[in-house]
């Protein structure tokens, strides 16, 4: 066995008959794949498992092992039959079959019972009999295609969680079924992903290299695990040229950042006791810290580019135990008992892979975050939970939502105004809503995506009671764009020469956004926000047609024109327990209210837009939010003059003054 040494072995063997929870909870997750009888297909037929979503609600449908030809909607019931529906479902089972296979693989290794072995055995035996004749399919946006599953990508993960299985289990095997399932399966995977794998940075390259390291290790073949561990784009290359300084992945996305992380690890695990680990590489540890500055007050992670509510969860990829037998650092436990606050410590990560007890954790301080460099994010914490995140980051490639100096802000984990991340990218609102500037918040030209470019930070300071972030960006030719592949869905002609500057006051009781733009030629510019509630009916309205007629615009609806009667427009949005509102000096700008769908789509968002047709454009506002019934501060008002913004307010009873120049 190569994943686990003898000493590891007997150590499991001895807390499992000691403590079977782990026996119970294995023979839990294997239950469905065990009781009934299995479901391999004899042709590649699998398609993506993101398609497996609600065009409607956004949501994932109702997946049955034994239903599959039954895909429902759990929110609106709708019920959807055929392709990519039927391939989808396949793609899910074979997640099922190759996780039990694994699973029934530690149970023999835990209890030495044959039954489990015989589990393992036939779904490998299954597979690498069809294996081989598979087609290769698959038409998936940014995805080579599969065998098994339809793209490159899943067909790794397929291949080495059955390799890992089979190392488990090999011992009781003949000689010639271990040839078979390493020939035919194994071997036959092996160099299809290597034929399929891409030169460039990416998830699914480190995904595939680790498959290919894996079964390179089992197969004991030289010129597989030089190709996925030390060649260029392997998973050394990754791993050092992937990462930006501050740690995070260069796809700027938490969710992918742990992804890649969490399959990295897929090797590494495999590998630790052999010479082609890598486990003790700087980046490593470095990558798993990262990401902890990030964490919101309750203790889950921003949606920022292409990341889904079901990722954000502390423990989502089970990536720290390893990490903290790795590299024992007091931040890792804390990050441990936090997870284990609100779930017991029984997992298949924590008793393969974690220290047998964890000791008092520190406590541990989530202050402030800044970094100007690498994925470009200021953090701002403040009483009563707040959490405002801007963004002044490069662009990111395949997972980017083109959101140059876009902002997230909650207060008491409310989502005043938050990245809606995305749905399942097979589903109609990823790319014709979520996957938009239009969407996010921050300023738009002429309805379009923004262009690549990376922003950078102008001035930084903090005082005992505010903090300054000043910030820029300026589209021009030949940014360099990160050695990944990327689909053009932005507009290169709406942002040439275009600079925009972006500057946050914070205080604990309200924050001011002056937004700049300057070289628009007279395009339109749009600052965009949305809100989470019900707008209050204080302002009067007209109706007003479509902002555009092309999409994410045309699922932005309702549109509503302001009439105010003053420079300073007030506009309050409340939910169940908070009131936020929002002063914006108009000053010739046209304001509109409109809703668009959240995310799920089966909820709406409030959207405040500010519109202009000029050659630049200065947005004013300032956002304060509260607990319901405990306003502090008033009587706002924001004026322009000459070559300044001047913002006067009351906060807790004592005049303020701000001035600003343009």
């Amino acid at each position: 066995m190569i994943q686990f040494n003898q000493q590891e072995i007997a150590h499991f063997r001895a807390k499992a008959a000691k403590d079977n929870r782990i026996v119970q909870r294995l023979l839990k997750e294997t239950e469905t794949v065990r009781t009934h009888p299995l479901q391999i297909p004899t042709k590649g037929i699998a398609n993506w498992s993101l398609y497996y979503f609600c065009n409607d609600c956004s949501v994932p449908l109702e997946y049955h092992f034994d239903k599959p030809f039954e895909h429902r909607c759990p929110i609106c019931k709708k019920r959807y039959e055929g392709e990519p529906y039927n391939g989808a479902w396949w793609r899910h089972t074979h997640e099922k079959n190759y996780t039990a296979a694994y699973y029934c693989g530690l149970l023999y290794l835990c209890t030495q019972n044959p039954e489990y072995a015989a589990v393992t055995k036939e779904i490998l035996m299954r597979y690498a009999t069809y294996y081989p004749d598979y087609e290769v399919h698959g038409d998936i946006p940014y995805n080579g295609p599969g065998k098994a599953n339809a793209q490159t990508l899943c067909e790794a993960i397929f291949i080495r969680m059955l390799s890992t299985a089979y190392d488990l289990i090999a011992d009781t095997l003949t000689t010639m079924e271990q040839a078979f399932v390493k020939e035919r399966l194994i071997r036959c995977g092996a160099e299809f992903l290597r034929e399929h794998r891409h030169n460039q940075l990416h998830n699914h390259e480190v995904i595939i290299n680790a498959a290919i390291g894996v079964a390179g290790l089992i197969l004991n073949d030289e010129s597989l695990i030089d190709f996925a561990v030390y060649q260029p784009y392997g998973l050394l290359y990754q791993l050092e040229n992937g990462m930006l300084d501050d740690g995070i992945w260069f796809e700027c996305s938490l969710a992918y950042h742990y992804y890649a992380l969490q399959n990295f690890y897929g090797y590494e695990k495999f590998a630790v006791h052999t010479k082609h680990s890598q486990i003790h590489h700087p980046n490593y540890s470095k990558m798993v810290h990262a990401a902890l500055n990030f964490l919101k007050p309750d203790n889950t992670f921003p949606l920022i580019n292409d990341s889904m509510h079901s990722h954000t969860s502390l423990n989502h990829y089970s990536l720290y135990e390893f990490s903290y037998k790795v590299f024992g650092t007091p931040r890792l436990l804390w990050a441990l008992h936090e997870v284990y606050k609100t779930q017991p410590r029984d997992s298949v990560e924590a008793f393969f892979y974690g220290v047998e007890q964890l000791p008092p954790a520190p406590a541990l301080h989530l202050g402030d975050y800044h970094t100007p460099i690498g994925s470009g994010v200021t953090i701002l914490r403040g009483k009563n939970r707040q959490y405002l995140l801007m963004r002044h980051s490069p662009f990111g490639g395949e997972h980017d939502h083109y959101d140059r100096l876009g902002v997230s802000y909650y207060y008491n984990d409310v989502p005043v105004c938050a990245d809606f991340g995305t749905t399942g990218y097979g589903a109609k609102y990823h790319y014709a809503y979520f996957k938009n500037t239009a969407t996010h918040n921050t300023v738009v030209i002429d309805g379009q995506n923004h262009a690549p470019s990376a922003a950078k930070v102008l001035e930084y300071r903090q005082t005992d009671t505010e903090t300054f972030l000043d910030t820029a960006v300026t589209w021009e030719e030949n940014y360099p764009m990160p050695d990944s592949f990327t689909i053009c869905q932005w507009s290169d002609e709406a942002y040439r020469g275009v600079s925009m500057r972006r500057r946050i006051l914070k205080t604990d009781d309200f924050w001011i956004d002056l937004f700049t733009v300057s070289g628009a030629g007279g395009k339109t510019i749009d600052w965009v926000m949305h809100f989470a509630g019900s707008r209050t009916q204080s302002v009067p309205t007209v109706s007003a047609p479509p902002l555009f007629d092309f999409e994410p615009w045309t699922l932005i609806q309702n549109v509503r024109q302001a009439q105010p009667d003053t420079d300073t427009l007030c506009t309050e949005y409340q939910t169940e327990s908070v009131s936020t509102k929002i002063y914006t000096l108009t000053n010739g700008k046209t304001v509109f209210f409109a809703q668009g769908v959240g995310n799920p789509t089966t909820e709406h968002a409030e959207f405040l837009i500010q519109r202009t047709q000029s050659d630049g454009a200065v947005f004013a506002n300032v956002i304060c939010s509260c607990m319901q019934g405990s306003e502090t501060v008033k009587n706002v008002c924001l004026f322009e003059r000459e070559n300044e913004i001047i913002i006067t307010l009351e906060q807790n009873n004592t005049p303020k003054e701000y001035r600003f120049l343009k």
